[in-house]
């Protein structure tokens, strides 16, 4: 605010103009919200109804995601945060100590959890949200599913590998394979959360994977299904499809059961050993069995290349078609099928 002020001098009218600068501070606070309301990092406002301001402290959000609930005091709720469908499971606390959102946990017994160790890599899971001691929390565990992860102070960029790091529980960036692919980015200086996806935990996928531990199946049905492999389409080359196969500690393939579809139409199941004979693999048949297109049952024992160099023949193995009927034969003139063994009496 300008004032100016007249002066008369020497009882001469003469304006002279003197300007004072003057503070007001006569506002009226009305309408602000005290900087006192926020008390930590990342908290926010809300409102429970009109100039009626309510701190939404960082802890209780960390993890979660805000979603718009009109039966909330302040018109905002947490939930967790997962894209995944069916990915959770709700675990029981067993560290006795409180556990952040975004940690990285292991199942102990039944379904209660303890923070997972540097030594852990698989049947991981990750809390949704802050859990006390002794309380239940949701837990995310299957592959693809989207959650929020507690990392070290380390750095962490967009597409690292996340593994379980030194301090329990916490997860950190690293150049193996880890159970997470970070999907967001975090700077160094203090442990925060980054946005990942679980790739790998234990649990087969839908697209499949390697399964680890024992699968056990209660009165239910296991199916191999060969895309090489088709009943009604004699091949023009041989076919073969190993679904069942052993290997030793190194990797070596030492024992299968494989089905094969001949070029005439035979399809069959034979069990093969394989064993590093004088330096070189060989596979050893102790049994081939099938069916062939006109459904005769042949079967082989041994190794067929043997056998066949050992009789002199091209076939072996094949069992007459033994069938047991009332038709009459009339000698010299009855049609007998080749391939069929007729016992006939009078």
């Amino acid at each position: 605010m300008k004032l100016i002020v007249r002066e008369h001098i020497n009882a001469i009218a003469e304006p002279v103009k003197k300007v004072f600068n003057i503070t007001i501070d006569a506002v009226n606070n009305f309408g602000k919200i005290p900087a006192s309301i926020g008390m930590a990092k990342g908290d926010l406002i809300a409102f429970r109804g009109e100039g009626d301001p309510v701190r939404l402290a960082a802890g209780t959000i960390a993890g979660r995601i805000l979603v718009t609930d009109p039966d909330a005091e302040c018109g905002w709720s947490v939930q967790p945060n997962s894209s995944g469908s069916g990915s959770s499971a709700t675990l029981h606390n067993a560290t006795g100590v409180l556990v952040k959102g975004g940690s990285v946990v292991k199942i102990q017994s039944d379904f209660d959890f303890i923070k997972a160790t540097s030594s852990d890599t698989t049947m991981l899971f990750v809390t949704a949200e802050d859990c006390g001691a002794d309380e239940d929390v949701v837990c995310y565990s299957v592959a693809n599913t989207i959650c929020s992860v507690l990392c070290t102070s380390a750095a962490v960029s967009a597409n690292d590998q996340l593994a379980v790091s030194s301090t329990d529980g916490v997860a950190e960036a690293t150049s193996g394979n880890g159970f997470a692919v970070a999907l967001s980015a975090k700077a160094s200086g203090s442990v925060g959360l980054v946005d990942a996806m679980i790739v790998q935990n234990g649990f087969l996928p839908l697209s499949g994977g390697t399964l680890t531990g024992n699968l056990e199946l209660a009165n239910a049905l296991l199916k191999a299904i060969s895309n090489n492999i088709d009943e009604d389409v004699t091949p023009e080359s041989q076919k073969y499809y190993s679904p069942y196969q052993v290997l030793d500690k190194d990797g070596n393939l030492i024992s299968l059961i494989g089905f094969e579809q001949t070029t005439t139409g035979k399809i069959f199941v034979e069990f093969a050993i394989r064993r590093k004979i004088g330096g070189t693999w060989t596979y050893k048949y102790p049994l081939q069995m099938g069916v062939d297109a006109s459904g005769n049952f042949t079967y082989i024992f041994g190794d067929p290349a043997a056998a066949r160099t050992a009789l002199g023949v091209t076939d072996i193995g094949i069992r007459p078609n033994y069938q047991i009927s009332t038709t009459d034969l009339t000698a010299g003139s009855s049609t007998l099928e080749s391939g069929k063994l007729y016992f006939v009496y009078s």
